[in-house]
């Protein structure tokens, strides 16, 4: 091909001279006539002319960032479910997807998981992205164990809708991806993936890496190692069978561990709550508001010196906990509080059980008139016939509640010891509780150790009966003892 600027030769694939960089489009390859540059057939001899295709790529103007972090990935795929299509309706069908994908979603959101995708019959889910988690792999876990009950309970419905019902299984991995709003890439995702077809019907699979993260807090056994498709080396799965005893990190201690450390450097605060016990025996009811950092050591100075209370003086010890993941829950800690503490409520009691106990208990402690029992009964939802749904507008009703909450309490608890742990996670409605129950403090024989992380600051802090006790960073030296402890001196 000659170039009409400098006339030299140029193979007949090229674009441009390669002498002078002139442009050689339009330059007919048959008879080297000069031709405009849009043309793509030759104006002299007709022949078909070289046009150089261009491909136009848009560049979203919004990037999309992406970041590295630790994943929890949770797998949910329904076992059968190409016969299940072929067995309903496709409307009946459809409505039954939606059912599972709406009971798995709730006991996802629950434990702050994230749905990533709706994979068909499938659910791929997050734990610690877009929200970060503390306890990402635990949150999972149990999500993935609700997700096992739920559908197990739902399909008694499904049975007598459809005559259906789903199995389902459940795969679970932690490791590192690099994530954005889109998807997870990494080989997390992958694995996942894969112990999600390893896991028994019915039945939540974890790898090496997510038990090693949990271990304490679920019961577990192993499967053994397996191949999984596309990954190098075998690898050890596990079957999560239920939830533990353990109810916080130093139950999941002394559980894996079989002891814990003693108290390190929380002498002073330690002695100082007891001498507040000795106020409460004179009939001054106490409150110890102890805040700190996460980490810090706050529960450890509460289990070292309520335990100590205990053995001393022949007491009991009543917990309330605040969950990260009931904050907008209204009552919900005191919700578990009654029923497990003071009541004594089963999971397997039946509705007449339930509602039995809660009479005796209050009939024991002197609460007998039949508009609180029924207003308890609603409240831990026990729907009966027994009683009538009071008539009380959201406002009364709340405040009757917080005063019935307490007059238990104060009865049921006197010369006794009441933790509440992690306030800063606690609702609105249940402060508002405390709030009540300090007020009425003074002239009470009721010990609270309150525990808290910096944020909360409760306005009864500067009262008389509260005492409160900020834990300072153990120093390097006493940081050490505890390890050692714990390396057996090593």
């Amino acid at each position: 091909m000659k170039c009409p600027h400098c006339k030299n030769e140029n193979p007949s694939q090229a674009q441009f001279c390669t002498n002078c960089g002139s442009s050689l489009q339009g330059i007919c390859n048959q008879c080297g006539a000069a031709n405009p540059t849009t043309a793509k057939f030759c104006m002299a001899c007709g022949a078909t002319l070289h046009v150089q295709k261009t491909i136009n790529i848009n560049v979203s103007q919004k990037t999309r960032k992406a970041e590295r972090r630790q994943l929890t990935v949770m797998f949910t795929d329904i076992v059968g479910s190409t016969a299940l299509s072929e067995h309903l309706d496709p409307e009946d069908y459809r409505q039954v997807m939606l059912d599972y994908q709406e009971v798995a979603n709730i006991a996802i959101q629950k434990h702050g998981g994230h749905i990533a995708q709706y994979l068909g019959d499938g659910l791929l889910v997050y734990f610690g992205y877009p929200k970060g988690l503390e306890d990402a792999p635990v949150a999972g876990v149990r999500a993935g164990l609700e997700i096992i009950q739920d559908i197990q309970i739902a399909n008694k419905e499904w049975i007598k809708r459809w005559e259906t019902e789903i199995k389902i299984r459940i795969g679970l991995h932690t490791g590192i991806v690099v994530v954005d709003d889109h998807l997870a890439l990494g080989e997390t995702t992958n694995i996942a993936a894969r112990l999600q077809s390893e896991a028994p019907i019915n039945g939540l699979v974890i790898s090496l890496q997510t038990m090693k993260m949990i271990e304490g807090w679920f019961e577990v056994i192993s499967l053994g190692e397996r191949t999984l498709k596309g990954i190098a080396q075998p690898v050890e799965i596990f079957q999560v069978l239920r939830s533990s005893s353990a109810k916080t990190r130093l139950d999941v201690t002394q559980k894996v561990l079989g002891r814990l450390s003693p108290l390190v450097g929380r002498e002073s605060e330690y002695k100082l709550i007891q001498e507040k016990w000795q106020r409460t025996q004179d009939g001054n009811g106490n409150l110890i508001f102890i805040s700190g950092e996460a980490g810090i050591g706050k529960s450890r100075l509460v289990r070292a010196a309520s335990d100590e209370l205990v053995e001393a003086h022949n007491l009991s010890k009543h917990v309330i906990r605040c969950s990260a993941y009931h904050q907008t829950s209204a009552f919900h800690p005191l919700t578990e509080f009654l029923e497990i503490e003071i009541f004594r409520i089963r999971s397997e009691d039946g509705l007449e059980d339930r509602y039995a106990k809660v009479k005796e208990v209050l009939n024991r402690i002197g609460i007998d008139d039949q508009s609180t029992i029924s207003l308890l009964a609603e409240f831990l939802n026990l729907k009966s016939d027994l009683f009538l749904p009071l008539q009380l507008s959201p406002v009364a009703r709340k405040q009757r509640l917080i005063e019935s909450i307490s007059h238990i309490v104060l009865r049921h608890l006197p010369n006794q010891v009441l933790v509440i742990e992690d306030l800063h996670w606690a609702d609105a409605s249940t402060l508002e509780w405390l709030d009540f129950l300090v007020d009425h403090l003074p002239d009470q024989k009721l010990f609270l150790l309150c525990t808290s992380r910096p944020g909360y600051t409760p306005n009864w802090v500067t009262r008389s009966e509260v005492t409160p006790i900020t834990l300072q960073r153990l120093s390097r030296s006493e940081t050490n003892q505890i390890s050692s402890f714990y390396a057996d001196g090593k």
